[in-house]
């Protein structure tokens, strides 16, 4: 297409779920939906993958810059090492927690996009089972 569309690609958010050069400009999958107040609004739809990896790359930036053994205080013996406030040892295990949960997130989802309705498994085992593609999603484990 153009330079143009290149440039407004390159501007636009990683996390959308679908958008590619339309005609002169750029065009997304949207959705409109009614607020509480019952204001109309219109926007791309989000990517689910994109929006966990952003998420566990985020909780990973931010638990990378913490120095675990800062978050311990030496006391005098027999006491050992503690931390005299739990609060930002307990921050850090809840980014650990996210990255974690939603870099899983991330690829099952992912992978559930790419199975279609139409799609089909089969199971063997004790009794042969095909199952559809909505089937999948929610029996096969990663």
């Amino acid at each position: 297409m153009t330079e143009r569309q290149d440039l407004l690609m390159v501007q636009e958010d990683a996390r959308f779920f679908a958008i590619d050069k339309v005609a002169a400009g750029l065009g997304m999958i949207a959705t409109t939906e009614k607020l509480l107040s019952k204001k109309i609004v219109s926007f791309g739809m989000p990517s689910l993958p994109a929006l966990s990896l952003s998420l566990a790359r985020s909780a990973y930036k931010k638990r990378a810059a913490i120095s675990v053994e800062d978050l311990f205080d030496a006391h005098d013996p027999p006491q050992g090492t503690w931390p005299e406030n739990h609060t930002p040892l307990f921050d850090y295990i809840e980014l650990v927690v996210t990255e974690i949960v939603f870099s899983y997130m991330s690829v099952e989802g992912a992978i559930n996009e790419l199975i279609l309705p139409s799609s089909t498994y089969v199971r063997r085992g004790k009794q042969t089972e095909t199952l559809n593609g909505s089937e999948i999603e929610r029996s096969i484990s990663l």
